[in-house]
């Protein structure tokens, strides 16, 4: 595939542009308040480029990269999925609630939480994609209503069924995890490093797991049939349907595809280190 100059600097332009903005008015800030600009873009920086913070970076990133991908399936096909946070925090709950409920071998038991956290966050997807299609219903607006349910509900099945006391504290959690649940850490890509650089921390598992949904993202809208249909419904929902698309299913297909993506986008943290899910 040929690399286009324009729309390389085009998608460079905006993130680069508004670091430059910042920049300045937080400099222009500092110096009202007798502070050096230099100074501190000096400590950010010596934070940042910790490896612990890297890593922690890295982690942190992850969730936001799944959700992401979770919002660019229903772009292609011209929605918008508003609705990962309340998706992702059913399917966490869910799966954590679940998962400590069997036990399985190790790589098939993750497999399971998988499959629990994105039929979870697919179904409740699944309600907006059918308001659209049946209703009409504007999918910003259904998910956004969502949202607010998925948090309310989450809040009361946790508190009232899922939860338990936490020995020694008064905090609450689901069960927690069996170790066949949990997901391993990639402690070999900085196992040559000092302890004291990572602070005992270690890159999530998850990580691998976005960069594999990343490149399955890419092949299969790109690559397949599946992926032609999800795009030209979104470019032109009357050429699909003439062209034999129902746009209708791809619109109901889009939403409970994003929303099985946005499930996992709940797991990194639950799945390497708290092995619970809490209301925290």
């Amino acid at each position: 595939m040929k690399l286009n100059p324009k729309k390389i600097y085009l998608a460079l332009l905006a993130p680069v542009s508004a670091a430059i903005v910042s920049i300045i008015i937080s400099s222009i800030a500092l110096l009202a308040t007798k502070k050096s600009p230099i100074l501190a873009f000096k400590t950010m920086w010596e934070f940042g480029a910790s490896t612990s913070s890297f890593i922690e970076t890295l982690n942190t990133a992850t969730s936001y990269y799944i959700a992401a991908l979770a919002i660019a399936i229903t772009f292609r096909a011209g929605l918008f999925n508003i609705g990962v946070e309340g998706q992702l925090r059913l399917a966490a709950l869910f799966s954590m609630y679940l998962g400590a409920m069997f036990t399985l071998p190790p790589v098939l038991h993750v497999f399971a939480i998988f499959i629990i956290a994105m039929t979870v966050g697919g179904l409740w997807a699944a309600i907006a994609g059918i308001l659209k299609v049946k209703r009409g219903i504007n999918e910003v607006i259904s998910t956004i209503m969502l949202n607010s349910i998925a948090g309310a509900l989450s809040a009361y099945l946790f508190s009232t069924y899922f939860s338990v006391k936490v020995v020694g504290s008064n905090n609450l959690s689901t069960a927690t995890l069996p170790e066949s649940g949990w997901m391993p850490n990639l402690s070999f890509l900085t196992s040559h490093l000092d302890k004291s650089a990572t602070q005992g921390r270690a890159i999530y598992g998850m990580f691998a797991v976005a960069i594999v949904l990343g490149v399955a993202f890419w092949w299969i809208v790109n690559r397949t049939r599946f992926g032609f249909e999800l795009r030209a419904s979104g470019i032109n929902p009357m050429a699909a349907r003439v062209s034999g698309v129902n746009s209708k299913r791809m619109i109901v297909v889009a939403m409970i595809s994003s929303g099985a993506i946005a499930g996992l986008a709940g797991l990194p943290t639950v799945l390497a280190e708290t092995h619970a899910y809490n209301m925290g």
